[in-house]
Formats: structure tokens, sequence, C-alpha cells
């Protein structure tokens, strides 16, 4: 049997530049997202080192040879595999519109660095700096939103191409086990495809106390 790909994130590395602009509440929302994003990218590693061991033991029980659950399994991998493109999609599109956002940061800390020795343009240039900030932030809590809405749905069609599994294996004629190892992939699958939305879940609301942290400074 060929290796089930996981829907997993690729590994969040958005880094927020330098804090040394900000207050303490915002530095703390920083900090936070910082121990999320670590958080995120265990749990991606730890499961999708599970679920790989889960796959060779379905291959080594030659789980392809049953004809009862092979076309199931073949239906799961595809989902999985469309469910995978779809979170990619979503992924290249946040990237697309954080990149614009990180060239304007960039740009304003360009002109920060000009205006050092005049202190009213360096004012104007930090309150730009965290209404820019601002729409980074905004856009990558936008990105995880639609990553999140598009994960319930994957996982929907997921966990149903899981129990017609669960469902088949009584009558599959799938040995002890077999059947004991396939429970536990779909088990393992599910906890993880759920930890991560938890994870994702965690981080946007995060992001989304540091919009409002950013936007109260900006406002003081």
């Amino acid at each position: 049997m060929r290796q089930i790909r996981t829907p997993f994130e690729s590994l969040e590395s958005r880094t927020l530049m330098s804090a040394t602009l900000f207050d303490s509440a915002v530095q703390a929302d920083r900090l936070q997202i910082r121990i999320d994003l670590l958080k995120l990218n265990g749990d991606v590693y730890a499961d999708s080192a599970q679920l790989l061991t889960d796959n060779r033991a379905l291959k080594v029980d030659h789980v392809h040879q049953n004809t009862v659950l092979q076309p199931l399994v073949a239906k799961l991998r595809g989902d999985v595999y469309s469910f995978d493109l779809t979170l990619r999609e979503d992924r290249l599109n946040e990237a697309s519109n954080v990149l614009a956002d990180e060239a304007v940061v960039v740009g304003e800390l360009k002109q920060m660095f000009a205006d050092r020795k005049n202190p009213t343009a360096l004012a104007a240039d930090k309150t730009q700096m965290i209404t820019d900030r601002v729409k980074l932030q905004t856009d990558m809590v936008a990105g995880l939103t639609q990553r999140l809405t598009d994960r319930q749905t994957g996982i929907a069609t997921i966990e149903a191409d899981g129990q017609a599994i669960l469902t088949a294996l009584p009558t599959s004629g799938a040995s002890a086990q077999l059947t004991a190892d396939v429970t536990q992939w779909i088990d393992d699958k599910q906890t993880a495809m759920t930890k991560i939305s938890a994870d994702l879940t965690k981080l946007s609301g995060d992001r989304t106390k540091l919009i409002a942290d950013l936007t109260a400074e900006n406002t003081a």
C-alpha cells in the first residue's frame, strides 16, 4: 500500500519582527503566539510519526489485498489528498497576502531608520507601523479562518470515510491483527486532525488578541 498522505499544516514560520517598539501587552501576545507555534509544530511532527507507523503496519498486514477494505481505504486516501490540496491552496493565498503586508512593514522600518533623528516624523512612522502590523495580523487571521473552515468540511468527510471502514471491518474477513491496526490507524488519524484544528483555533484567537492590543496601543 502506498503511504497515505496526512492533511497537516506546513510549519508556521511567519516572524513578527522586532518587538522593541511595542508595549508589554503586545510583547506578551507575541510571546504567546510563539508558544502556540511551537505547540502546533510539535503536534504536527508527533502525529505524522504516529501515522507513519500506522501506515507501515497496514502495509505489513497487506490491507491492499482485502477486497472489502481496499476500496474504502482508497477512498479515504483520495479524500485526504484532496483535503491536503485545499489546505495548500489556502496557505498559498494567505502567504501571498502576508508577503505583501510584510513588504509594507519592511518599507516602514526603512523609513523609521531614515527618520531616526526627526522625533516628529519618527512618531508618525511608529503609528503607521502599528497600523501596518494590524493589517499583517488581520490577513493572517483571515487565512487561518479559511483553513479552519475548510478543515471542518474535510474532517467531516474523512470521519465518514473512517466510519465506513470501521463498519465494514467485522465482515471483511480481516485478521485480528489487521482489524486492530486499522482501528488504531483510524483513531490516530481522527485524533490528529482534531488536535491540529484545536491548535489553529488557539493560534487564531491569540492573533486576534494581538490585533486588539496593537489597535489599542495605536489609539492610546
